[in-house]
């Protein structure tokens, strides 16, 4: 099976405050997939799902800035760099923005980490034999049937067997 990796994005050059799309697909289940941004100033790691598209915003940089996509997949690591050269419109310090840019960036990486999460979750529910998953659908429906049971109790007290009974009525004679 050959194994894919595309990375591409919607522009090669663009002015400071824009945005970039960038796009990529993994048409196999690797261990794991980061894009790496540095821009010069600023060197940051998002965990990505193994497709998916995501708009960025390019903040001062150094001329260029560098997206970096790293697949590792069996030991192995492959990457692909897009280059995307930076016009600044003004000579400013990149920690004038800063905030606004960690903020968005704090964003997608909450959201690349719920990606991989799932993606994560589908492979390896995927690679699990059936009756594997038989058995954690029941412990799942066990589970959820507690606590059913524990919230529909009538007014929350303990269910009695009737052996406390017994031993009162025992200890009295």
């Amino acid at each position: 099976m050959n194994r894919t990796i595309i990375f591409s994005s919607d522009t090669k050059s663009v002015n400071e405050g824009e945005y970039v799309t960038l796009n990529w697909e993994c048409d196999f289940c690797p261990d794991s997939i980061s894009l790496d941004i540095d821009n010069g100033h600023t060197f940051h790691t998002i965990q990505l799902s193994d497709k998916g598209t995501t708009k960025l915003l390019v903040s001062a940089s150094k001329g260029r800035t560098r997206y970096t996509l790293k697949v590792k997949s069996g030991g192995k690591t492959v990457k692909k760099v897009i280059k995307i050269k930076v016009r600044n419109q003004k000579k400013t310090k990149p920690e004038s923005k800063a905030g606004v840019g960690r903020f968005r960036l704090w964003c997608e990486r909450q959201q690349a980490s719920w990606s991989v999460w799932w993606a994560q979750m589908k492979c390896g529910w995927a690679s699990l034999k059936k009756w594997k998953k038989i058995l954690y659908i029941a412990l799942l429906a066990l589970w959820l049937g507690l606590i059913i049971w524990s919230i529909a109790r009538p007014s929350g007290k303990p269910v009695s067997t009737g052996t406390e009974t017994t031993a009162l009525v025992m200890n009295q004679r």
